[in-house]
């Protein structure tokens, strides 16, 4: 059997003091994974006022999870969204 190719990704781990950098490598069947607000800041490089606002809908952001009063975004919609978002020069 072959070994399965993984694919580099940003590298992220969630922490209780914030985000640590750690090399992950993601396999193409690893199920979605679901970050918070602050987490998903830190990964595409926005504020999270920028998140709260896309939420609100005053600007684009990207698509989010809500239950009950927890808001998470899914690492795939967050590359998705952040690929979309790239301009050709």
């Amino acid at each position: 059997m072959r070994k399965q190719a993984h694919t580099p990704v940003r590298t992220y781990t969630p922490g209780r003091s914030g985000l640590k950098d750690v090399d992950v490598r993601v396999s193409t069947e690893l199920k979605a994974v679901a970050v918070r607000e602050r987490e998903a800041a830190a990964y595409t490089g926005f504020t999270v006022a920028y998140l709260r606002n896309a939420r609100q809908g005053r600007c684009d952001g990207p698509p989010f999870l809500r239950t009950a009063r927890a808001v998470r975004y899914l690492l795939t919609d967050l590359d998705r969204w952040l690929a979309s978002r790239r301009v050709a020069v």
